[in-house]
């Protein structure tokens, strides 16, 4: 292969590895809109303890105004965060027209 020809195969090559890094997924947990799945977990069961519980840890840089509600109910709260701190919100509800656990697929599944 012709010097002219490697040149031109390596700079494809470290074309192709910058474009594929720029165009990676950005792992930060920052942002404004999220989304959260109250799993399904044995003690949902029927004659069970029903002793799980679910809490969100909120935090934020800045001072932020944070909603928490789920979707298809009347249920949201309203957290004011002070900057550089942590809060945990309130239990998320695990009975009655609120209920926020998943226990199946929806059915577009």
């Amino acid at each position: 292969m012709s010097a002219k020809k490697l040149c031109f195969a390596i700079s494809l090559i470290l074309v192709v590895f910058v474009a594929n890094v720029a165009y990676a997924q950005n792992l930060s947990n920052k942002g404004k809109d999220f989304w959260v799945g109250y799993g399904h977990h044995q003690f949902m069961e029927m004659g069970q303890s029903n002793s799980q519980e679910m809490i969100l840890y909120l935090s934020a840089e800045q001072p932020a105004t944070v909603t928490v509600s789920i979707t298809g109910t009347t249920w949201t709260r309203t957290y004011n965060i002070p900057a550089n701190t942590v809060i945990a919100s309130d239990l998320i509800p695990k009975s009655g027209g609120i209920d926020a656990r998943l226990y199946s697929l929806p059915p577009s599944f």
